[in-house]
C-alpha cells in the first residue's frame, strides 16, 4: 500500500440513499489523503459508525489479514460496539484463501470455526460484491487519471 498510487476502501450498506456528488468529492479527498489502507479502512469504519441513525450490522466482514483485524478491532473497541469481525484473506491470485476470525469477536472458541463454515458462502459473496464494485471504481478512477 505504501508504493501505490491508487489504493480503494469499500463498504457496502443495502438501504438509504447514495452519496452527493459533493459528499463523494470530499469522501475521496480525504482517503486521498490517507493512502495506508489499515488507516484508510480506520476513517471508513469510523465514518460509518459515527452515524447513530443507521442500524448496525450483525457481522463485520473486512477484506485481508492481521492488520485489517486489528485495525477493525481498535475502531470498535474505541466506540464501544461489540460487532464480530471476520477477514477473507486471499492467496497470491486474490482467491479466497480463508476465513479469520477477530480474536475480540463474540465468536470465540468452537462457536467461530462453526459460524465460519455455517455462514462461508454469505461471507465470501459479501466480500465478493464489495470487492468487485472497489475493484470496478478503482480501474475507473485509474482510467480518468491515465489520461491527465
Amino acid at each position: 500500500a505504501e508504493n501505490c498510487q491508487f489504493e480503494e476502501v469499500a463498504y457496502l450498506i443495502f438501504f438509504g440513499e447514495l452519496p452527493t456528488a459533493a459528499q463523494l468529492a470530499t469522501y475521496k479527498a480525504k482517503l486521498k489523503s490517507l493512502r495506508q489502507l489499515p488507516q484508510a479502512l480506520k476513517e471508513v469504519l469510523e465514518r460509518r459508525f459515527n452515524h447513530p441513525e443507521w442500524s448496525f450490522p450483525s457481522l463485520l466482514v473486512i477484506d485481508g489479514g492481521k492488520a485489517q483485524i486489528n485495525t477493525a478491532e481498535e475502531v470498535l473497541k474505541n466506540l464501544n460496539l461489540n460487532i464480530p469481525i471476520v477477514s477473507v484473506l486471499k492467496d497470491e491470485r486474490h482467491r479466497p484463501k480463508d476465513i479469520l476470525l477477530s480474536l475480540r469477536s463474540d465468536l470465540k472458541g468452537v462457536q467461530g470455526p462453526t459460524f465460519i463454515k455455517k455462514y462461508k458462502r454469505e461471507i465470501l459473496l459479501i466480500n465478493s460484491e464489495a470487492h468487485r464494485f472497489a475493484i470496478t471504481y478503482h480501474k475507473q478512477m485509474r482510467n480518468k487519471n491515465f489520461l491527465k
